[in-house]
């Protein structure tokens, strides 16, 4: 026979003992002020986060904020998901060091966690980011997903792409940057090969995002195409062609991103 599990507990340090029924979750300020120990210090933490995180504009506040999420852990993959989150809270600033790391876990498969968690913020973070820099490390980032993320984290980085090509600047303007070219080579291989996944998905995951990013696309994307149409594949058509004509001029483009890094 089982035994019941112990009611003790401990939570942060403290002991607390688990009630004999689940508790309804609480709607008012009667029942907050009734509710398990644990649940309000969780509200107390969520509530200080909140006052902790730097506001719009200041930069020194989210320099500080990024230095000490650093220091933070990253051996497991909830860890290093805390970090990703923690660091996308200063949302107008990145770092080489905070970039460097996102690149190092979006290229680390034993994270599925924290990959699907940058590619999800790498466009909009590459967007916010008002400095040259971004542009470079940002597709460092991208490439690692793209080449080593899982299926989920491959589809999101590819459909932060068009986030990739804006800027919004320090006066609230938001002006254009150049094509990320090597993200859109990488993306575009994915969309024409056949080992990505079935002509839908890999229209539907690539193609359709690479199109949202270049100049002049092949065809305006349709993301409610029907998946059974005809128009799949021929859209895969005219993509392919498009590519064969684009891709000496991403791959010079792209050579150009990767002397600017390397430097």
């Amino acid at each position: 026979m089982a035994r019941a599990p112990d009611p003790q507990r401990s939570v942060l340090g403290h002991p607390w003992i688990l009630p004999p029924q689940p508790t309804r979750y609480p709607l008012t300020w009667e029942q907050e002020s009734r509710a398990p120990w644990p649940w309000q210090a969780e509200q107390a933490l969520d509530a200080m986060l909140n006052a902790m995180v730097p506001t719009y504009g200041n930069t020194l506040a989210e320099q500080r904020w990024l230095d000490v999420a650093l220091t933070m852990p990253c051996e497991t993959d909830a860890q290093a998901n805390r970090f990703v989150v923690a660091t996308t809270l200063a949302s107008q600033l990145k770092t080489t060091a905070v970039m460097k790391r996102w690149r190092e876990l979006a290229g680390d498969s034993r994270m599925p966690i924290t990959q699907a968690c940058i590619a999800r913020s790498l466009g909009e973070a590459v967007r916010l980011w008002d400095d040259d820099r971004a542009e470079w490390l940002g597709q460092l980032v991208g490439l690692a997903l793209l080449e080593h993320g899982r299926p989920d984290a491959k589809l999101n980085a590819a459909w932060g792409l068009p986030h990739m090509r804006k800027r919004f600047t320090a006066n609230g303007k938001e002006i254009a940057r150049p094509v990320p070219a090597s993200c859109v080579l990488a993306a575009a291989r994915l969309a024409l090969d056949p080992s990505t996944g079935d002509d839908w998905t890999r229209l539907y995951s690539f193609a359709f995002p690479v199109c949202s990013t270049v100049d002049d696309p092949p065809f305006q994307p349709d993301p409610r195409m029907d998946p059974r149409s005809p128009l799949v594949a021929q859209r895969l058509r005219q993509f392919s062609e498009w590519f064969i004509r684009a891709e000496p001029d991403l791959q010079a483009q792209a050579a150009r991103e990767s002397a600017k890094a390397s430097q």
